[in-house]
């Protein structure tokens, strides 16, 4: 929260030294220049009595908090999770001529009949490392992240979109050497188009797949500042199952190398969709949601922290058990 300041009480105009802020819509992000200025007052009888003024900017302040943070915690959750789940076997990163190279191990990748995590102390760029989690991971991320995503904003807003668009990146990437286990490049970036009343924002939680990191963004922003054009927009709709879905639907698909390792991470998907229906969905207690994103900026990241700490634990858990099976299996097939 705010320290207090020398300020002018938003009630009686006195200039003084304001003890009381509107903690209600404090550290809310601004969509025009100035206009989430914090709220001062003298003290709580001039608060109470500009309520009724002040009331309605609150609540549209409020709901852009609710935003933001949900859109950190969407982006610390796909990190984590493919922290936990690599797409690929990654040997090396490392920055070449303003281009960042994910050495892979093509065929080791493909050998693998089970999940396996993010290889540790490939890089100590926490943004190098990140642009590797997120690599061509935009569109495979709104589907993972689907359940979660419509838990967080259910009542915040009705109209969800999904943008696809070519991306500015602030820094490139590439594969050593080209595969489709990460994917083709450059590939469609994919973003949410949020409506909250009159304001809409984008939600970019893999972004950093660019360079960029901001996680939230007034769409005319996100369109002049990253990305080049927009190709197309949907319906947000899905479930965190429904590119493989489709993809098994698909005789051509289905008879990719890399189909199979997509179907090797569908139970995993499930696992993750009955974490979030406990913690925020149908089976979560009432007010999950808005017990998480509330508190100050330091309460939140606290508990953003734990969830971490305890989804990280949930899958790893799961993936240990997928390799162990894998040798099991491998152990009496040899027998």
């Amino acid at each position: 929260m705010a320290t207090p300041q020398v300020a002018m009480c938003s009630h009686c105009g006195t200039h003084q030294a304001a003890l009381q802020i509107c903690s209600g819509c404090v550290d809310a992000p601004e969509y025009q220049p100035g206009d989430s200025a914090e709220t001062w007052y003298c003290d709580t009888g001039c608060q109470r009595l500009h309520r009724p003024v002040h009331n309605a900017r609150c609540k549209q302040l409020q709901k852009r908090r609710h935003l933001l943070r949900s859109a950190n915690m969407l982006k610390a959750t796909i990190t984590a999770y493919r922290e936990c789940c690599a797409v690929a076997v990654f040997t090396k990163i490392e920055l070449v001529n303003n281009v960042l190279h994910l050495h892979v191990d093509v065929e080791e990748s493909l050998a693998r009949k089970w999940l396996y995590p993010f290889a540790e102390g490939l890089t100590t760029n926490t943004e190098h490392k990140e642009m590797a989690l997120a690599s061509n991971q935009s569109a495979v991320a709104a589907f993972i992240l689907s359940g979660l995503t419509f838990a967080l904003l259910k009542g915040i807003s009705s109209q969800l979109t999904k943008l696809f668009v070519d991306p500015k990146p602030i820094l490139d990437w590439k594969t050593i050497p080209e595969t489709t286990l990460v994917g083709p490049y450059p590939p469609p970036h994919v973003a949410i188009l949020v409506q909250l009343r009159h304001e809409h924002w984008v939600l970019d939680v893999t972004g950093c797949e660019y360079g960029h990191r901001e996680t939230l963004l007034p769409a005319t922003k996100f369109l002049e500042e990253v990305a080049r054009r927009t190709r197309t927009a949907w319906t947000y709709a899905g479930r965190e199952t429904t590119d493989i879905d489709v993809s098994r639907g698909s005789v051509l698909l289905r008879n990719q190398r890399d189909f199979w390792r997509k179907e090797l991470e569908r139970p995993l998907r499930l696992h993750f969709a009955a974490f979030v229906k406990e913690r925020f969905g149908e089976d979560a207690p009432q007010n999950s949601v808005k017990d998480f994103l509330g508190g100050t900026a330091e309460e939140f990241q606290g508990k953003l922290d734990r969830y971490v700490v305890d989804l990280k634990q949930y899958l790893a858990e799961f993936v240990q058990r997928s390799y162990e099976e894998a040798m099991e299996n491998q152990s009496q097939q040899q027998g």
